[in-house]
């Protein structure tokens, strides 16, 4: 009786000494504008009391995001997230800003769900975020001004610009 308590001890033991993995995924706000940079929070901590090394294997990227829209629609990425391997120390927290626009093909208006994950290829185990919501909306310009490039600024000499201020129903 003795050797199972022990045994089960240390199953317990070597079961909770496995890499933990948080994974937070937070924006700025709730409502974006067609086309506007969709920046995405995106904190790792690493709660394994060790130093964790996240890095592609097995042709599968460290981290990534599942991205859908209305009715559970899943959004295909155009490219690919690139990063470089990441080491996290025990107990450190290290935020990274990603910008989903370039990413995915959320410029319909509408709701969409994203999810976070983090792949750890030491355990080929995945932890994910919880999932988080944004919405793209259409504006409306309130003003206006189109002006002149100065043939002083080598890069668009004799171009214009235009500049916007735009509403919506934020």
């Amino acid at each position: 009786m003795r050797s199972r308590w022990l045994f089960a001890c240390l199953c317990f033991v070597g079961t909770s000494a496995m890499a933990q993995i948080q994974v937070e995924l937070k924006f700025p706000r709730l409502q974006y504008i067609a086309y506007e940079p969709v920046v995405a929070n995106l904190t790792i901590t690493n709660l394994a009391g060790r130093d964790v090394d996240l890095r592609d294997a097995r042709a599968q990227a460290w981290f990534g995001f599942e991205v859908t829209a209305d009715e559970g629609r899943s959004i295909a990425p155009i490219s690919n997230v690139q990063s470089e391997p990441l080491n996290i120390t025990a107990g450190q927290r290290v935020t990274r800003k990603i910008n989903l626009t370039p990413l995915f093909g959320a410029h319909d208006f509408g709701t969409y769900h994203v999810r976070a994950h983090i792949y750890f290829a030491d355990l080929n185990k995945f932890y994910y975020s919880q999932t988080k919501v944004f919405e793209v909306t259409d504006a409306r310009p309130i003003w206006q001004k189109t002006v002149g490039v100065p043939e002083e600024n080598a890069g668009g000499a004799g171009n214009v610009r235009t500049y916007s201020l735009m509403t919506n129903r934020f």
